[in-house]
């Protein structure tokens, strides 16, 4: 078991772990009253059916979790027009500030309050690839909140996380006239480029 910080939320992605493998991943996390944020837009697959969103919510009250849906507020694939680009794309910037996703952090900081322990759950198990890093922790992050990404039976940082995002693109970002702060904010356009919803 992980000690509950003040503050502190965790994220985990299942991929295509079975279902049981993935719950006992939870219980090391597992300190409380435990909520599982489901962040995604559509909460269903015909290719890891363990993971839809009725059979989650049932098995995981079996051992003792909450199954809470944000979809709504924290999904990739978003209903607003201001939350495109341009180029049809998802601006992540653009969706952080729609009302909808300030309330969904509303939510999350409310819980914290009441000393809730918190893991956002999203489909991708990388973090590097999933918004819930380039999203929706950034965001929690910019609010003083912590957050722990779960990969298998490690965790990172958020800035540890960060700082493997700027080795991933490194190629593509200007070292020599841009600080660190400066070299994250391009990495993170970088990867909202490559894996923000875009319409078809």
């Amino acid at each position: 078991m992980v000690d509950n910080m003040l503050n502190t939320v965790f994220t985990i992605g299942h991929g295509t772990a079975k279902l049981q493998s993935f719950i006992d991943n939870l219980n090391h996390y597992k300190n409380g009253e435990t909520y599982i944020i489901d962040v995604r837009s559509v909460p269903y697959s015909s290719y890891v059916p363990q993971f839809n969103a009725d059979y989650l919510k049932t098995e995981l009250k079996k051992f003792g979790f909450h199954y809470v849906p944000m979809g709504k507020e924290f999904g990739a694939r978003r209903l607003e027009f201001e939350a495109y680009n341009d180029n049809s794309q998802v601006d992540f910037n653009k969706t952080a500030l729609l009302d909808s996703f300030q309330n969904g952090i509303n939510r999350i900081k409310n819980g914290l309050a009441l000393s809730c322990n918190l893991i956002l759950m999203c489909s991708e198990k990388d973090p590097l690839e999933c918004h819930r890093f380039a999203l929706i922790s950034r965001a929690l992050s910019k609010e003083g909140i912590a957050v722990n990404h779960i990969i298998d039976n490690d965790v990172i940082s958020q800035e540890q996380a960060e700082e493997e995002l700027v080795i991933k693109y490194q190629s593509k970002i200007d070292f020599l006239f841009s600080s660190q702060a400066e070299q994250i904010e391009q990495a993170y356009a970088l990867l909202n480029n490559a894996i923000g919803y875009k319409k078809v």
